[in-house]
């Protein structure tokens, strides 16, 4: 029993590290296609910036994009750290970006 105990106290941080750093990598991952659906709606609407550009997207478990929104204003940079934000309730997550001007050409190399 003792046995068991020592081996599950370090195999369990070791899962919960690896879990995290997934979720970690989808989010990555979402981030860049959210980017760049947002770029090409952009692009494709003719969208003027006043102040960036506000976008919004809600994705399910399964990668379904299930709402995306870009409207043609900017938020305030001290909501969203490092310029974007990322929340989690029940089966959503939800990803909120600030795109600038100069973020367009970089679409690629984002975040």
């Amino acid at each position: 029993m003792a046995i068991l105990s020592v081996l599950v106290s370090i195999a369990l941080p070791l899962y919960t590290h690896a879990l995290d750093r997934a979720r970690e990598v989808k989010d990555l991952a979402n981030l860049r296609t959210v980017k760049s659906l947002a770029v090409a709606a952009i692009l494709a609407n003719d969208i003027e910036p006043d102040n960036g550009w506000y976008v919004f997207a809600a994705i399910d478990r399964q990668g379904t994009i299930v709402d995306f929104r870009v409207h043609a204003m900017g938020v305030p940079d001290a909501f969203l750290k490092d310029g974007f934000y990322i929340e989690t309730y029940d089966d959503l997550t939800y990803y909120i970006l600030h795109l600038q001007p100069t973020d367009m050409a970089e679409s690629a190399d984002f975040p």
